[in-house]
């Protein structure tokens, strides 16, 4: 699995707005340097709600209901694991997928540094740094993480 994830999930029930500091940093530099783009970060409501559906991916995935992802996310959405797959049905068959083919006996996602831009009125795009901890064969567990 890729180190980062990036999609359109459900959750922005109202207008993307930044009153965040470090987007009106970012602007600031932007605004000081022509070679920047200024990226807009969402505002903090929509953080956390974003910041949840992240978490509640993962925990799906943990608890061995892959095979839901595709309700956290928007039609058009995209899920990117080193191959995007795109849309509600392609990530809902990939989540099958992963149930029927599962390559370990455990695992679990720690998710951190999650940053969310607005990308549209009603859209955002993000990544999130992830820590898999995986127990894929029939030797003891260990607390290594995985690493690809």
């Amino acid at each position: 699995m890729k180190p980062h994830a990036r999609g359109r999930l459900l959750g922005l029930g109202h207008g993307v707005h930044s009153i965040v500091a470090l987007a009106l940093a970012a602007f600031a530099a932007a605004q000081s340097d022509p070679g920047l783009t200024a990226e807009q970060l969402v505002s903090e409501t929509d953080h956390v709600e974003l910041s949840r559906l992240v978490t509640e991916h993962a925990w799906r995935v943990d608890h061995g209901r892959a095979d839901t992802v595709h309700e956290l996310y928007v039609d058009d959405g995209v899920l990117d694991v080193g191959t995007p797959v795109r849309g509600r049905q392609a990530i809902r068959e990939w989540g099958r997928q992963l149930i029927a083919t599962a390559p370990w006996r455990s695992i679990r996602h720690v998710c951190a540094n999650m940053r969310f831009v607005a990308d549209g009125a009603n859209a955002a795009e993000g990544t999130t740094l992830l820590t898999v901890f995986m127990v894929a064969g029939p030797g003891p567990a260990t607390t290594l993480p995985f690493g690809g």
